[in-house]
């Protein structure tokens, strides 16, 4: 291999285990490894913190971090009052410039599925996020990004806008916080109380997946399963989302299209809901994080791409930042290594269409969830090690 040739390390955070941050360090020394052991040029790399609107985006765009506590996605929910129990870490970034403050706001920092215990999206709230926008504006902020993902919510971002003083009542007249679980409840929404500063401010939106709202493709169905819900509940929490994107319509707030909005269906259905409640532009994270690195730059030096996260699946190919690197190098003719903690078994064709040229999984036999967090570094390590090797002696060949 040429010394010249560049290897982009760009992996997204393997989660629950290991951030974008310490894999690609961890990834990047396994390859130095590799080389000196089997006499291979020292190879010239590239480490990308990557993220696609989850866990991590805030560092990804360098943000200064600022810390608040709030609601957290377990927090109890009532008909009165905010909702009671779980406080969260949260924060919100900074970003300053000459045009003002721009606040960051990631919903996994509020309402992320790592940080519920009980693991039941008819329960989960993202209130707490709705909190964090409101510590931004406060801050002074005239500009806001909202990154989507990894979340644990499947509320259509109504307990967001409750917190941010959207009021939403029964057929009874009673107010109460909106969960994944009672969206079917709601009968009137009432936005005349939203925070005021919303409406002269620019919401950018980050969405980690391409999926619509509702539906086969939508929020409920693709991801309330990782959520902790079983069919039955799959189909209550599509419901749900369907009549809040009806009650949308009939109040006037969108046209009937909002189901098919693409990344509608990001942090069950948070995508849309930010769309209608913050008037927020949806965008594909990924690509946001890959332009701010300059990737497509990179990628005219790279000889290969190396990216992964904790489980790769169809989703990954969906808005996620591996699918989204991997698009990119494909169409600049740069072949690309996935290592994924684990992953299902996807047709071949279908790897070749988004890029992808192998993948490796990490994980090494039956490992049990309270054993992985100390096992998953080493894992990696090993796995892009051999990587390495493999890479180092057919480029030498």
């Amino acid at each position: 291999m040429k010394s010249s040739e560049l290897i982009i390390i760009a992996p997204d955070s393997f989660k629950g285990t290991i951030s974008s941050a310490d894999a690609g360090e961890i990834i990047a020394e396994a390859f130095k490894s590799a080389a000196c052991d089997i006499g291979a040029s020292p190879p010239r790399l590239s480490r990308l913190i990557m993220a696609d609107g989850g866990e991590g985006t805030t560092a990804a765009l360098g943000a200064k971090l600022i810390y608040k506590d709030v609601c957290g996605p377990d927090a109890l929910i009532s008909l009165k009052g905010e909702p009671k129990g779980q406080r969260v870490k949260g924060f919100f970034g900074i970003l300053d410039a000459e045009d003002g403050i721009t606040g960051v706001v990631e919903l996994a920092a509020a309402a992320a599925l790592t940080q519920s215990e009980r693991r039941n999206p008819e329960l989960a709230t993202t209130y707490g996020v709705g909190e964090l926008i409101k510590a931004a504006l406060d801050f002074g902020a005239k500009r806001l990004i909202l990154t989507l993902g990894g979340s644990a919510t499947n509320d259509g971002g109504a307990g967001m806008a409750a917190a941010l003083g959207a009021v939403f009542t029964d057929k009874e007249g009673r107010s109460f916080i909106p969960s994944g679980g009672n969206l079917s409840d709601i009968a009137k929404i009432d936005l005349s109380g939203l925070d005021s500063r919303l409406a002269g401010t620019d919401v950018d939106v980050m969405c980690d997946v391409k999926f619509p709202m509702a539906g086969a493709r939508g929020a409920s169905a693709n991801f309330a399963p990782q959520k902790g819900a079983d069919a039955a509940m799959v189909e209550r929490l599509d419901r749900g989302l369907r009549h809040l994107a009806a009650l949308w319509v009939e109040s006037g707030l969108c046209s009937p299209d909002i189901l098919e909005l693409e990344g509608g269906g990001a942090a069950g259905g948070a995508g849309a809901g930010a769309a209608v409640f913050l008037g927020g532009r949806l965008r594909p994270g990924a690509e946001v994080v890959l332009d701010a690195a300059d990737f497509d730059g990179l990628l005219k030096e790279a000889a290969l791409v190396v990216t992964g996260e904790g489980k790769f699946d169809h989703t990954s190919l969906n808005g996620k930042a591996v699918g989204a690197a991997a698009a990119r190098a494909k169409s600049a003719g740069v072949p690309v290594l996935v290592i994924a903690g684990a992953a299902d078994v996807l047709p071949p064709e279908l790897l070749s269409e988004y890029g992808i040229t192998a993948i490796l999984c990490s994980q090494r036999g039956a490992v049990r969830p309270e054993e992985l967090a100390g096992r998953a570094k080493g894992d990696l390590y090993e796995a892009a090690y051999h990587a390495a090797r493999l890479w180092y002696g057919a480029r030498r060949g």
